[in-house]
């Protein structure tokens, strides 16, 4: 199983990588925006990089981003943890993602549980494409076809 994962990281992970440089921003706002959720998240990651000298460079990021409360660059830092998670042999690989993975699926899980309850908004960073109200309050219907089309 830990070598399926790591084949599975190494595979897919020049495409993550790629939406993550395209969406560095993005990530920044998000994060910021739902902060008291995020950190326990973050957190989780710094942690479980910890026994990892690999990886002493992102949690020294990590590590920065948590105690000055900004997150701006946030989104470039994990594009660097994921770079270097794909140069490390998929052996190790293997060994390493089950330890990093298990407990910050578990935090983001309550990331995602949170950001369900607070889906009425306000939506940071989001333009209703039918009266251009920016941050609004209220329910929203993104398109699942186009690109960018938010109500």
């Amino acid at each position: 199983m830990n070598e399926s994962l790591a084949n599975i990281v190494k595979l897919f992970g020049p495409l993550l990588a790629q939406l993550l440089e395209t969406h560095q921003q993005k990530i920044d706002e998000i994060v910021f925006a739902r902060r008291e959720s995020s950190v326990p998240v973050l957190e989780a990651l710094r942690n479980c990089l910890e026994p990892f000298p690999q990886f002493l460079e992102s949690k020294q990021e990590l590590d920065a981003f948590l105690s000055n409360g900004s997150f701006n660059g946030l989104g470039k830092s994990l594009q660097g943890l994921l770079a270097s998670f794909l140069q490390t042999p998929a052996d190790q690989l293997g060994d390493i993602l089950p330890l990093v993975l298990g407990p910050v699926s578990e935090k983001f899980s309550q990331w995602f549980a949170s950001a369900e309850k607070e889906s009425s908004g306000p939506h940071y960073g989001i333009t209703c494409d039918g009266c251009n109200k920016h941050n609004f309050v209220g329910k929203r219907y993104k398109c699942t076809t186009c690109a960018d089309f938010d109500f």
